[in-house]
């Protein structure tokens, strides 16, 4: 869910450049972010099925069950890490805008004025 969000926001803010190259690059760019993170769950899980063993402790799983563990890690680091950087860019994005908005009204003294 979050890495739709972050495609969506990242291919909205492309539109507004003015270059065809830079927009298609970060579509693609954010395209391959997205299969990545779904890559990593699928494998994990399939992995982690695949190589489950009920006697086995988590001190003696096999190589397959800790290759799973280790790539829904890998999924859950790259999601919040997606969603970290689409929150400051969309956010700072918003605050360069308000701060234009409000430093107009501050400047022109029409801030209160009704």
């Amino acid at each position: 869910m979050t890495a739709l969000i972050v495609c969506v926001c990242v291919c909205v803010c492309m539109c507004v450049c003015a270059c065809v190259c830079c927009r298609w690059i970060g579509c693609v760019a954010v395209l391959c972010m997205v299969v990545l993170v779904l890559a990593f769950n699928i494998l994990g899980l399939l992995c982690g099925t695949c190589g489950y063993d009920k006697q086995a402790t988590p001190t003696t799983r096999g190589c397959l069950s800790n290759t799973g563990g280790n790539l829904l890690m890998a999924y859950v680091s790259n999601t919040t890490t997606m969603t970290y950087k689409a929150f400051n860019y969309t956010s700072f994005e918003h605050q360069d805008e308000m701060n234009r908005k409000i430093g107009d009204e501050v400047k022109n003294q029409r801030l209160l004025d009704n």
